[in-house]
This record gives C-alpha cells, sequence and structure tokens, in this order.
C-alpha cells in the first residue's frame, strides 16, 4: 500500500465540537492501546527500516520529541502569545535525516 507524503496530505476540520470530549478521550488512551498491542513484539520489529523509511521507534522518537514543542505552541496559540521557540537541535537533526511522511 502506497502512503500519501505528509505535506501533500490535506486535514477536514469538521468534527463538530460536541464530539471532541470523545476524541480526547481516545487520544489519552492511546499509550495504553499501543501498549497492548506491541508489548510482545520482538525488539526487531521496531527498529527494522523498510525502503528507507523510518522505523517504528524512529517514529515514535520523533513524536516524543516534538510533544513538548505542539504543547507549548497550543498554549501560545490559545493565550495569545506571538513568541514562538524554535525546534531543539535534535529534532532538527531527525527532520533532515528523514523525508517527512
Amino acid at each position: 500500500m502506497e502512503t500519501e507524503k505528509w505535506f501533500q496530505r490535506s486535514f477536514a476540520f469538521a468534527l463538530p465540537a460536541s464530539r471532541f470530549p470523545n476524541l480526547l478521550e481516545r487520544l489519552r488512551g492511546t499509550p495504553a492501546r499501543l501498549d497492548e498491542r506491541t508489548r510482545d513484539l520482538p525488539a526487531e520489529r521496531f527498529t527494522r527500516v523498510q525502503s528507507g523509511r523510518w522505523s517504528a521507534q524512529e517514529n515514535v522518537g520523533h513524536l516524543l520529541e516534538l510533544e513538548p514543542l505542539w504543547l507549548r505552541r497550543a498554549k501560545q496559540y490559545f493565550t495569545g502569545s506571538s513568541t514562538s521557540r524554535s525546534l531543539s537541535r535534535s529534532t532538527m537533526t531527525i527532520i533532515s535525516r528523514s523525508s517527512v511522511h
């Protein structure tokens, strides 16, 4: 299955506000569901690189590295702050090594 490149994707934000609490609960439960589904898999499954794409471990590391950035930017947005901080050096290294997908 071919996947669409990240920057070629488009997103519709048509979810009614009344469904937001359910979405938030699903997101909060994601770490537990991932743990349950992956805990018995061998480590080599997480570090396997196929066709030059990121391994599962690299994808998770990328998300963990960027999570504080998204949270900080969301807080800045909701408080009306115009100050924006840059990405960390390790994040820039990860991004520069990858073809974003």
